[in-house]
């Protein structure tokens, strides 16, 4: 999940250079984080659990996706979550929606243009992009997330990646990292979510890396992990200002195949899978605004990898 704007629950405007015009801020994050999908031991879950951002404590049942799968990308308005994509048990184009506020069940949202897994997310609070994924695309497509709907072409990536993450700050939309196909890239792309179009170049990271986790906080984001071989990298990134990667500190231990999401002002980073392919259930975070290494949280209620996380409410 990509945050964008001010901390949540405030407003006011936005511009940044190389950004068309400025706009009201969207409250896009909350404190309710949610995790969704996911490859257990053996197989893929629907499961969705939340934790409370603000508080440390282990991770709760929500309700259920639609489907049962793995790897989607997840976007937030601040009270609606929606998960774009995925594997089933081969990719899907499937879309569906929770309302943060309300326990239970995903409910169906809509198609994708294209079959994917391996997603990257980028919401402004009103659009939310889904770019990359495998088989290997350069396709973005978007969504209104306030209506359900199918996704709409929206332009194409730089470069066709899959096993990217993304990030947004407000208006702009960012894909980190991932394969272009025969290597892993450290590059990382951006657009303006409010306007169609192509991505362009942004900068780099300091590793190139695939299924790695990315969040922010409208204005710095990070980006964490991945493999091979597995790291405890985070980086981060001035959302405003092309530039590359710089580093932030660790996270507890080497991982990849794990997801991120953010108040706007904690990050988290729940699952994935250790340098030996052990899947994980460990919840741990870092202040977005300072720099250091990743604390422990909690747990999540199933050990797994391959989930998306997002936040709202």
């Amino acid at each position: 999940m990509a945050y964008g704007g001010t901390k949540a629950g405030t407003s006011g405007s936005y511009s940044q250079s190389g950004m068309q015009g400025s706009g009201k801020i969207r409250k896009i994050s909350g404190n309710r984080g949610i995790f969704a999908g996911g490859n257990l031991p053996p197989g893929n879950t629907d499961t969705i659990d939340y934790i409370t951002i603000g508080t440390l404590a282990d991770a709760q049942d929500f309700g259920e996706l639609t489907s049962i799968r793995n790897a989607p990308a997840g976007v937030s308005n601040g009270s609606r979550g929606v998960f774009g994509g995925g594997d089933i048990s081969s990719p899907s184009d499937v879309i569906d929606y929770i309302t943060f506020g309300t326990f239970g069940n995903a409910q169906d949202f809509g198609e994708r243009t294209v079959a994917k897994g391996s997603v990257a997310g980028c919401p402004d609070g009103s659009r939310g992009l889904f770019g990359g994924g495998g088989p290997i695309t350069d396709t973005i497509d978007y969504i209104t997330i306030a209506s359900v709907g199918n996704a709409t072409d929206f332009g194409n990536m730089l470069v066709a990646t899959n096993q990217l993450s993304g990030l947004s700050g407000s208006s702009r939309g960012l894909f980190c990292g991932g394969t272009d196909g025969s290597t892993t890239v450290d590059t990382v792309e951006y657009v303006v979510i409010g306007t169609l179009g192509d991505s362009a170049d942004f900068g780099e990271l300091t590793l190139d890396k695939n299924h790695r986790a990315a969040t922010s906080d409208g204005s710095r984001g990070l980006v964490a992990g991945g493999f091979t071989p597995a790291t405890d990298n985070i980086d981060y990134i001035t959302i405003g200002t092309l530039s590359n990667g710089i580093d932030f500190g660790n996270l507890s231990a080497a991982r990849a195949y794990f997801s991120a999401t953010s108040d706007g002002s904690r990050g988290i980073f729940g699952g994935g899978s250790n340098a030996a392919h052990t899947k994980l259930d460990i919840i741990e975070y870092v202040q977005i605004s300072s720099t250091g290494n990743a604390v422990d949280f909690a747990e999540l209620s199933e050990t797994r990898n391959s989930l998306q996380a997002t936040s709202g409410d």
